[in-house]
């Protein structure tokens, strides 16, 4: 019999997460929901996994800005390799992840919101069809919305009691994760730090916020699974022995360079050039040794901006193989990398975005990782997914270069804190 996560907290308030599965659930997954998910907007499942190591292998994010809970029933028919994917020849899933019902019950923009009524059904089909594709279907809250300067939402939680119903009614296979429970003040109001003014979509701040509470909760579900890191540790894990396309991503040697208004004190890894992309941008970038006692040795490339200006951006590349590309092939790619934040300051850097390029296209998905208005953000992540190869790149086609590209995006106020990088790698 699987461990019982027992009994939530105060803290981690509701029903029972539901058992921990037997070792063995595939690693496979995917996320599904509305704009709360979808990738390049408010989802603080990167942060989430990021905290955690990045255990999981994200295959596919159908976030779908808009979606309603009828609407994510309609898409789950579609094929995978839809935009947004849907669940029709997807791969045998190990989770799901599924947020959905903020459009639902906001209802009309600063309105006190719609009652769940009949739309407890068009949940119980999109939970049937998350469970006809994956071992485990993992359900988030819908979130607060409003209290501060919008109008309080009356019917939330009328949405997430029906949810956590459904996970006590089939606990092997459903799990409530409640990563919401740390954004509101006393008397249910959302707190503006973790949400934009619409009080509806998080802030970098929030994403943070949902990740550290929904740690523990996902520490005692992951616990029997000793899912492996994928983080590149061996410096034979490189091109032509592996499919894996960034030359140095163990930020070794010493010949990379830094661009104007970039200084440091020592040398930087060998194909590494760190750059402003636009004007307002200025720091410092060094190597720096992995921690005493870190098993992971490799050491860190260490962004510390001294300016920031919106518009512009902390550019660095890091030079990566050759390869011969077809229209599809590669179809996919995984990216890998562990970033370490210390004292960020979101108003300043307000994220991280990172992909690979060929014949002047993307090659990859962005990575993201959301800081926009965390005070002082700190924590290590590791980023890791594998995404389609964006439909525009399918012209590139033969022998092409590579580029590793990393930017962080500057949103104007003073910096504070730093910002180190190892283990980056793309294979396909």
């Amino acid at each position: 019999m699987p461990a019982w996560n027992g009994p939530r907290t105060a803290h981690n308030r509701g029903l029972v997460v539901g058992y921990a599965p037997a070792a063995g659930v595939s690693s496979l997954t995917a996320f599904f929901g509305d704009s709360l998910t979808a990738h390049h907007t408010w989802c603080p499942h990167y942060w989430t996994l990021g905290l955690l190591g990045a255990p999981l292998d994200v295959v596919r994010n159908g976030g779908f800005n808009g979606q309603s809970i009828l609407g994510l029933s309609t898409q789950l028919d579609t094929s995978w390799d839809a935009a947004p994917a849907g669940l029709s020849g997807a791969p045998a899933l190990g989770w799901i992840f599924l947020r959905i019902g903020s459009n639902n019950a906001r209802g009309a923009e600063g309105s006190v919101g719609v009652p769940l009524g009949s739309y407890g059904a068009n949940y119980d089909s999109v939970i049937t069809k998350c469970l006809a594709a994956a071992e485990h279907v993992v359900i988030f809250p819908v979130p607060p919305i409003g209290g501060d300067a919008v109008t309080k939402n009356l019917y939330i939680s009328q949405y997430n009691d029906y949810l956590q119903a459904k996970v006590a009614a089939n606990p092997t296979r459903l799990h409530w994760i409640d990563d919401c429970a740390d954004l509101t003040v006393p008397g249910g109001a959302v707190d503006p730090t973790f949400f934009i003014a619409d009080e509806l979509h998080f802030s970098g701040a929030g994403m943070i916020r949902c990740a550290q509470t929904a740690q523990p909760q996902l520490v005692a579900l992951f616990a029997e699974q000793g899912y492996a890191s994928a983080l590149i540790t061996d410096a034979a894990d490189v091109y032509p022995a592996q499919p894996q396309w960034v030359v140095n991503p163990l930020n070794t040697g010493t010949s990379g360079t830094r661009g104007s208004g970039w200084t440091g004190s020592g040398s930087l890894p060998t194909g590494v050039h760190v750059a402003s992309n636009g004007a307002g941008m200025s720091g410092t970038a060094d190597l720096v040794a992995a921690d005493g006692g870190d098993a992971n040795t490799t050491p860190w490339l260490r962004i510390t901006p001294s300016a920031s200006q919106s518009g512009s951006a902390v550019a660095i590349t890091y030079a990566g193989d050759g390869r011969s590309y077809g229209a599809s092939d590669p179809a996919e790619l995984e990216q890998t990398m562990e970033v370490r934040v210390t004292g960020w300051n979101g108003n300043a850097i307000n994220r991280l975005r990172a992909w690979m390029q060929a014949g002047g296209q993307q090659i990859t998905a962005e990575q993201i990782l959301a800081m926009n208005e965390a005070a002082s953000a700190s924590g290590t992540v590791t980023l890791r997914h594998t995404y389609k190869r964006p439909a525009a790149s399918s012209g590139v086609t033969g022998v092409q270069t590579t580029t590793h590209y990393i930017y962080l995006d500057g949103a104007g106020s003073s910096p504070a804190g730093t910002i180190d990088i190892r283990c980056l790698g793309v294979r396909g």
